[in-house]
């Protein structure tokens, strides 16, 4: 039986609750949630090439992913069909959940960090009764830890354990659990990676060797000119490298990215703020019925030398199809790509 074994550092603070909104674990679902959104981000340059369209790409990929993760049970030709996947997740080792964000309640306001916040920090009045206290979430205290392990099924292809073995190597690069996960809440990084006991990584990296394995991994999909119908890897996904002065603080970059975020977005002339639909939906006033996730993600990275990079990943796809608004995905996006073209 293959195992797979990955340890994350906490980078950032994780706002991740059980159905109370408290922050007292970890859980499985939550990690195999996250993972699933990044197999499906890696592998659509992969299967796409395979296909005459998106429409049997998509089929395959559904498939793929149902088998590999697992599906609820469904009625299918008079039978039901699902399954658990290929393989059982564990947290073996949870982080430290002594200190509380709660009583921290960072960020605070009137931050960049709570700018990029909303929903977390405490909102509304008692007297009329729309009263959210701050959330609570698990501190990035030094070496923050929580480790998974994956035990795969006899019959397991080693293209399937290499694919969900890539996974757990990006989300470490890129990933993070929580609420606001895509605005750098919850950031992670990967600090150790075993195969079958053999570790298979050298980690951390510097600077050097981080940007390095971020170029090689975006290298694979430059054969990916369309636009992906979902959000994933494509020739049209940018990334930026956030200008830091030794930064020893997670915290710092990420309320100086919140800060370049806000000051953008307030950049947007009276006649020009429907353009802020592009970095996700609903949009107050302009479009509060669809949903759509931002394009745009943010990360914060642990380096070797013990400071922080920040980065800025957008994934561009087609936004939505129910509008025409919307279908010239090009033209609708060029705000989060200007916002790109305008980090330092």
């Amino acid at each position: 039986m293959d195992t797979l074994i990955a340890t994350y550092r906490i980078v950032t603070p994780m706002f991740i609750g059980d159905g109370n909104q408290q922050a007292t674990a970890i859980r499985p679902p939550s990690v195999k949630g996250a993972l699933r959104f990044w197999w499906r981000a890696l592998q659509w340059g992969k299967i796409r090439p395979q296909w005459s369209c998106d429409e049997l790409a998509l089929q395959e990929l559904h498939e793929t992913e149902a088998c590999l993760f697992g599906c609820a049970a469904k009625e299918e030709h008079g039978q039901q069909a699902g399954g658990q996947g290929k393989f059982l997740l564990r947290v073996i080792q949870q982080a430290n959940r002594k200190e509380k964000e709660l009583e921290a309640k960072w960020p605070e306001k009137n931050t960049g960090s709570a700018f990029l916040g909303f929903g977390i920090l405490e909102s509304g009045k008692e007297v009329d009764g729309d009263f959210r206290p701050h959330r609570e979430g698990i501190k990035e205290i030094k070496d923050n830890k929580f480790t998974l392990r994956l035990d795969f099924k006899l019959n397991t292809s080693q293209e399937d354990i290499d694919s969900i073995e890539q996974v757990l190597y990006v989300f470490g690069l890129l990933g993070g659990l929580g609420s606001r996960a895509r605005r750098g809440f919850g950031s992670v990084a990967l600090t150790e990676f075993q195969r079958n006991k053999e570790a298979v990584k050298n980690l951390p990296y510097t600077k050097q060797q981080y940007q390095q394995v971020i170029d090689e991994l975006l290298a694979q999909y430059q054969k990916v000119i369309e636009y992906p119908p979902y959000t994933a890897f494509s020739k049209q996904t940018l990334l930026k490298f956030v200008k830091t002065d030794q930064a020893i603080d997670a915290r710092q970059i990420h309320n100086k990215m919140g800060l370049d975020y806000k000051n953008f977005r307030l950049g947007f002339k009276k006649s020009d703020k429907s353009k802020k639909r592009a970095f996700g939906l609903p949009l107050a006033s302009y479009d509060e019925n669809n949903r759509r996730s931002s394009p745009l993600f943010f990360h914060m990275h642990p380096l070797a030398d013990n400071t922080f990079v920040g980065i800025a990943l957008y994934l561009p796809a087609v936004f939505h199809y129910e509008k025409d608004e919307y279908k010239d995905t090009q033209t609708f996006l060029e705000p989060v790509k200007q916002f790109m073209e305008s980090l330092k």
